[in-house]
């Protein structure tokens, strides 16, 4: 056979992989969210002191690579609002491997965080959006709906609630009971 052919054959099937392992075919995402949350696990009265505040999960996100290559999934920005109330201890959490300065497992999710989460060959990592229990100035009523918002755009450096039911499409929202 002649080395021209073999060469030709040789960097096409580099160039088919490449092209599939930069692609998002075999990358799954699913979502798993708490149907409601209790008003007394969400938020304590702000004339007490709490040395630490509870840990809430509210949604956990699956990525499953079925591929043979590795790949890369966008994380969103998270917002986190009960009415105009943000909290600001919202955070991504995972038992994940290979994440460069991220190998404890915890991600920040603040405006300078982690855009993507790398998956290996047919493995799987979960994400879990987690919030702190929060101190609630007693207003005339509590919210009666917590809000996630999930800019994939990643186009704002900060956004507050007001804002983000505004401009982000994205969203999930838990009934507080």
């Amino acid at each position: 056979m002649d080395k021209r052919i073999l060469i030709v054959v040789f960097a096409s099937l580099i160039l088919i992989g490449l092209i599939i392992a930069g692609s998002p075919i075999g990358l799954e995402a699913s979502e798993e969210t708490v149907e409601s949350l209790a008003e007394e696990e969400l938020f304590f009265n702000s004339s007490e002191y709490i040395h630490s505040s509870k840990n809430l999960v509210l949604q956990t996100i699956t990525i499953k690579n079925k591929s043979p290559f590795p790949k890369a999934y966008k994380l969103p920005k998270i917002v986190v609002c009960a009415g105009e109330l943000e909290f600001y201890g919202t955070r991504l959490v995972g038992d994940l491997q290979n994440q460069g300065d991220y190998d404890d497992g915890l991600i920040s999710t603040g405006y300078d965080s982690l855009e993507v989460i790398n998956v290996g060959p047919y493995k799987e990592e979960s994400v879990k959006i987690v919030v702190s229990q929060t101190p609630y100035y007693g207003a005339k009523s509590t919210p009666k709906v917590l809000t996630i918002y999930k800019d994939y755009s990643n186009s704002y450096n900060y956004i507050s609630c007001t804002e983000a039911a505004s401009k982000i499409k994205e969203k999930v929202e838990i009934p507080i009971r």
